[in-house]
């Protein structure tokens, strides 16, 4: 089941070593073209997004968490039909690490 977090959830849980990226593919939904990038060219990226102040949150992701296997896919944009370009990243749970923590620590509580 799909599930709403944020940027900053998402970056704590990679920077925490709870999660480790795998790949990520960026989707231009208009000329429906794919592009692969490598796990260090997301974090670099994402490390840009997540030190930018005012709109850490602006950006709403969405995951899907394989409690068996511990794999995980984020997805930004794909679900926001204003949004020309999603983005979704392939994760896995680092060994030993606890998959209902991880639920814990990306799942978006509205308050």
């Amino acid at each position: 089941m799909r599930r709403r977090t944020t940027t900053r959830q998402l970056y704590d849980a990679i920077t925490n070593n709870l999660l480790q990226i795998q790949k990520a593919q960026i989707h231009n939904k208009n000329i429906r073209k794919t592009e692969e990038i490598d796990g260090a060219t997301f974090k670099e990226n994402f490390d840009f997004l997540s030190e930018s102040g005012a709109f850490v949150d602006f950006i709403g992701w969405h995951y899907e968490l394989d409690s068996q296997s511990g794999e995980c896919v984020a997805d930004s944009g794909a679900m926001n039909a204003e949004s020309d370009v999603s983005i979704e990243v392939f994760l896995v749970a680092m060994d030993g690490i606890d998959k209902q923590n991880i639920n814990k620590k990306l799942l978006y509580v509205e308050e």
